[in-house]
């Protein structure tokens, strides 16, 4: 407003007020929100003697600032954490002015601060499709959709800044390069992060991004390089440490050992002693120093460990009534082409899924986490007690959630005739998963569940799977999993396919004509050379199933039975959380 008022004085103080009208209309045109300008009009047609014009510039003046002012009270409500007031005053604003792109943008804020990442998303993609208004918001909304794990709409709303100007916003330069990533364009965020790195305040954090991109990529001397850098940035931030001791080429020398139970000694965060208990627990577990990782690991869970209902999965009586009833088939009038690869997390999925992937009718991305998303959409909407409210779901509905689906992993195709989403915790949505895609196919991956519970206490975890940082309880979640994919076999028969991880390995060709045959595909001799297929693998196994199959995982947990004995304890008890 200062600006246009400074621009247009000369022609006001030479009377020249009509053309001054003329030009600040201009101004408004482009800036409509502006309500101190509609002010000035409104003096200045008055001078000019357009009363027409004064009187609808004065309205408007009124009808702008109101509008303003309650936006002002929305935001300080936000600001506030009172939430209910801010909804009812953008509630009555956009009754009053449907689709105003400020009042929707704060909507989306507080459905961000409300945890309501669905509404978020709507009301971002809607604001993306008339091109936004102001740039904060398009960038607020780039962070968000990479936050949800929207990538493909994060890139789609992003992919033309320009890179200079997206450096100036590193939030959002993160947040775009992490979409690249999860994309499997790897060249584009290493771009942005090699880009990032060159800031001081950033170099820290990137350098140990870029570790990660190495890791995906396969490139293991290229990821120690990185995350060595990182260490040698901040020392403190011990995370870098554990990422090494996980790359599990690496070893540590005995000066790095030495500077780790150093670090251990000094006042660490809770946190990095965590991490860095997890990377000496790795390096004495890689000297068979069996005792000495147990203790470690030991040290580093009960840290990370938070008391809670940490072993529940998604099954209940209710559940099992509302799914026994139900006919699930096996065909479709539109086939989808989808493969589920889920069970407990450790149990060989990404093995699997890599080995598929080198198949050339299957292609394979990252995991995705798009069939959560819609659980918790329909979990959030429904009007009665059953599973997702499918009761009342009509079909209508449910082809619009597929489709949904189906155009988020539609970017992540390529040539195959099957894609793969490969996400262990699908295994809680086996039967929303076959109400959306009744065609598609479902493998299981097991293991032994003391084998399986001590890959799990020895893994750090981005998020969630809290149940594995204690032996029992790792156990109790076992036999909970155990109980809800025993009525899982036996519901769907034939269209849902067990493999045990320890079968994969002793005889691999025979049980992947197993799986071939489900699939209904000929067997291809690649799927044998799956170490040697190319793709981005962002799964805490990336390194291991670069490498041709190996055994000694099945009985590793040997070594350290007696330290096991809560895990077997609890697993040979055989009771399951008795269902509610």
């Amino acid at each position: 407003m200062q600006n246009i008022v400074s621009e247009l004085t000369p022609l006001v103080a030479t009377g020249q007020y009509k053309q001054a009208t003329v030009e600040l209309q201009q101004y408004l045109e482009q800036h409509p929100t502006d309500h101190e300008a509609w002010l000035q009009l409104a003096e200045w047609a008055g001078l000019a003697g357009l009363a027409e014009l004064q009187q609808q510039a004065q309205r408007q003046y009124e009808l702008v600032a109101y509008f303003n002012h309650r936006l002002y009270l929305a935001s300080q409500a936000l600001q506030q954490r009172q939430f209910q007031h801010c909804r009812e005053i953008l509630d009555s604003m956009l009754s009053d002015v449907p689709g105003e792109f400020r009042a929707l943008a704060l909507y989306a804020e507080l459905a961000m601060a409300c945890g309501d990442y669905e509404t978020a998303t709507e009301i971002f993609e809607t604001l993306h499709r008339h091109n936004f208004a102001n740039t904060k918001t398009k960038h607020r909304a780039i962070q968000h959709m990479a936050k949800v794990k929207q990538f493909n709409k994060a890139i789609d709303i992003g992919k033309d800044i320009p890179l200079p100007q997206l450096l100036e916003a590193p939030d959002t330069a993160l947040a775009m390069a992490q979409s690249y990533l999860k994309t499997a364009q790897i060249d584009q965020a290493e771009r942005i992060y090699m880009q990032l790195q060159q800031d001081p305040r950033l170099r820290h954090f990137v350098l140990h991004l870029l570790g990660h991109l190495k890791t995906f990529a396969g490139d293991a001397e290229a990821a120690a390089n990185y995350y060595q850098q990182a260490l040698a940035v901040h020392e403190d931030k011990t995370e870098s440490y554990w990422h090494l001791a996980n790359l599990k080429t690496y070893r540590f020398n005995e000066q790095q050992s030495e500077r780790m139970l150093q670090l251990l000694q000094s006042p660490l965060a809770p946190q990095e002693k965590m991490y860095l208990l997890f990377a000496l627990a790795k390096m004495k577990e890689q000297k068979k120093q069996f005792a000495e990782a147990c203790d470690y690991y030991q040290q580093a869970n009960r840290l990370r460990y938070k008391a809670g209902n940490n072993v529940r999965v998604h099954d209940s009586k209710q559940l099992r009534t509302f799914f026994s009833q139900q006919q699930f088939s096996d065909r479709s009038t539109a086939p989808s082409g989808l493969i589920f690869i889920l069970g407990m997390p450790r149990t060989g999925s990404t093995l699997l899924e890599q080995m598929l992937a080198s198949h050339p009718e299957i292609d394979a991305s990252h995991e995705i986490s798009e069939i959560s998303s819609i659980a918790r959409l329909l979990e959030s909407r429904k009007q009665d007690s059953s599973p997702y409210g499918l009761a009342q779901l009509s079909d209508a509905e449910r082809h619009k959630l597929a489709q949904r689906y189906l155009d988020y992993v539609a970017p992540l195709r390529q040539q195959g005739r099957y894609l793969i989403d490969k996400l262990p915790a699908n295994c809680n949505h086996i039967g929303l998963i076959k109400t959306l895609f009744p065609d598609a196919k479902i493998i299981e991956t097991t293991r032994d569940p003391i084998a399986t519970g001590w890959s799990l206490y020895r893994h750090v975890f981005a998020e969630g799977h809290l149940y594995a940082n204690d032996l029992e309880e790792i156990g109790q979640y076992y036999l909970n999993y155990e109980q809800m994919m025993q009525f899982w076999r036996h519901q769907l028969g034939p269209q849902l396919l067990t493999i045990a991880y320890e079968d994969l390995l002793q005889a691999p060709e025979q049980h992947l004509l197993q799986i071939t045959q489900y699939l209904e595909l000929d067997y291809h001799p690649d799927c044998l050379q799956f170490h040697q297929t190319q793709r981005s693998i962002q799964t805490p196994s990336a390194m291991q199933v670069r490498q041709p199959l190996y055994k000694t995982a099945m009985t590793d947990w040997q070594q350290v039975s007696e330290f096991l004995a809560p895990l077997i304890k609890k697993v040979e008890s055989g009771q399951p959380t008795a269902l509610s």
